[in-house]
């Protein structure tokens, strides 16, 4: 069965993501699925992946440079109009540079957050986690500051539950920041399937 015609000047595959095909005519690049279906048209410079798998949607770069969004349904969500898009999954928000300044956005374009951080390392149950001078913290989509910036580490593990690191030492806090077990081990993981930490 042929998945697609022979049209192509070239066809590889994005590196590290599934069902993710990249084709190219000319210097354009373009994306299809596994099963042959244009998710992209071949009118891109280049193809990013947003986040981790192909469900979270690809980043367009288009002729003049310029950044944008299109999902794994072929939906077009940020046109290409950004500076940068910072390749991290955020749920429906995004983090972008433009004019020199990163932003956080929703797929309106509306700027959610544009200052009190440096960067945007993940989506939790209350906003972000944001860093702030090479400390993390959690900001929520009002810009209300739910965590200070004062760990070495931070990561939402379950809803409310974060994995934290402070003073070179690991512990487990509540979504206000109480300490649920003490900043004693020198590393914590979750086991989801389980549902057990490791200290």
């Amino acid at each position: 069965k042929e998945l697609l015609p022979l049209e192509y000047d070239e066809i590889t595959v994005l590196e590290g993501m599934e069902n993710s095909i990249i084709v190219k005519n000319g210097e354009n690049i373009g994306l299809v699925n596994d099963n042959g279906s244009i998710i992209i048209d071949v009118n891109f410079k280049d193809i990013k992946p947003l986040g981790n798998t192909y469900k979270e949607g690809y980043i367009t770069i288009d002729e003049s440079g310029k950044y944008g969004v299109v999902s794994a349904t072929k939906k077009q969500i940020l046109e290409n109009k950004y500076d940068d898009i910072i390749p991290v999954y955020l749920n429906d928000y995004y983090l972008v540079q433009e004019n020199g300044k990163k932003e956080l956005i929703d797929s309106k374009g509306t700027v959610i957050l544009d200052k009190n951080f440096d960067d945007i390392k993940s989506a939790t149950t209350n906003g972000v986690i944001f860093t702030k001078n090479n400390l993390y913290g959690e900001i929520s989509e009002s810009g209300e500051i739910t965590l200070e910036a004062v760990y070495q580490d931070l990561k939402e593990v379950k809803d409310g539950i974060y994995i934290a690191k402070k003073n070179d030492k690991y512990g487990i806090i509540d979504n206000i920041g109480n300490e649920q077990i003490a900043f004693e081990y020198t590393g914590i993981t979750y086991n989801e399937k389980a549902d057990l930490f490791f200290a």
